[in-house]
């Protein structure tokens, strides 16, 4: 595990950056052609933390959905960061892409993921430890 990717403090505070949205608009949409096949990628992770609210995005006014950290077996990521690439405001971490390609666009099987090394990195984060249920 390597890599922290769009966890933003909009839904997770004083966990990650500020949210890119400050300062987007309308015309920002579509301005990266992501692959829908990393894409999918993204969406086929294993979700390791959830709010239990939901998300809206500020610039559609659309409703992303529960907030949560989504990872493989390197990456990290947030479903804040899925929803804005697949509507092209952002671009695809070139790592994290080229990942999900070498991996043919399949999730690794759970029991492949070195659970310990994503509780270490989340550590590392600032959220609370992990535990494996099951």
């Amino acid at each position: 595990m390597e890599n922290i990717i769009g966890i933003w403090n909009s839904s997770w505070p004083g966990h990650g950056t500020e949210s890119p949205v400050e300062g987007w608009g309308e015309s920002d949409m579509g301005r990266y052609s992501n692959s829908k096949q990393v894409i999918e990628y993204l969406k086929s992770g294993y979700r390791i933390i959830a709010k239990r609210s939901f998300l809206s995005s500020p610039l559609t006014g659309e409703l992303i959905g529960v907030p949560e950290i989504i990872c493989d077996d390197r990456f990290i990521w947030s479903t804040e960061y899925v929803y804005y690439a697949e509507l092209g405001f952002i671009e695809i971490d070139e790592l994290l892409s080229a990942h999900a390609e070498q991996n043919g666009f399949l999730m690794r099987k759970a029991s492949k993921i070195d659970w310990e090394n994503i509780n270490e990195l989340l550590k590392k984060a600032s959220f609370p430890p992990m535990k494996r249920i099951g």
